[in-house]
């Protein structure tokens, strides 16, 4: 770590947040657990989970500062509605990822959009801009993160253990 990086989850968000911070600034995060460092995350305001899974040595987590409902109307050619859902937008997300109890992956987040894509319960993630630390053989790695829009099946998101306290099954989809 460098005497000028961030010493702290709450530094460390910030310089996250504004592109700051080099894979060598993170070096401090193996020290201690993933379960401390999501810890930590709770009284800085990110209280929403949006998810977390284990599966063997491997634990994933993300939380949110907010969770917006946004409201979609579909209307036809007459201008009736026959359509409507509420879809959660996630704000200021943190994703972190761990193997063996330590911290391997953090990523910073603006939004995470989720939206019911078809009948089969196929769910479209749009990501915000955001930056990713992660941790490869015996360095920190950073890089810049785009706008993103991903359509996942919903037999591959069952497959990779993914839950969620949304409704998502069952909400109307536009075509």
């Amino acid at each position: 770590m460098t005497s000028t990086g961030p010493k702290n989850a709450r530094e460390l968000l910030e310089a996250l947040r504004a592109g700051l911070v080099q894979g060598p600034e993170a070096a401090w995060l193996r020290d201690g657990t993933a379960t401390e460092f999501a810890n930590e995350l709770r009284p800085l305001g990110f209280a929403v989970t949006v998810q977390t899974r284990s599966i063997g040595k491997k634990w994933e987590a993300s939380f949110a500062r907010s969770c917006e409902w946004r409201c979609e109307v579909v209307l036809d050619a007459s201008g009736m509605s026959v359509k409507r859902a509420s879809l959660p937008v996630y704000r200021d997300c943190i994703l972190l990822e761990a193997d063996g109890g330590r911290l391997s992956m953090l990523s910073w987040l603006e939004s995470i959009a989720l939206e019911p894509t078809g009948p089969d319960g196929d769910v479209t993630f749009t990501f915000g801009r955001g930056y990713k630390l992660e941790f490869d053989r015996d360095h920190w790695g950073s890089n810049d993160l785009a706008d993103q829009r991903v359509i996942l099946p919903r037999s591959f998101l069952d497959s990779r253990g993914w839950k969620t306290q949304l409704p998502l099954r069952g909400f109307p989809h536009a075509d």
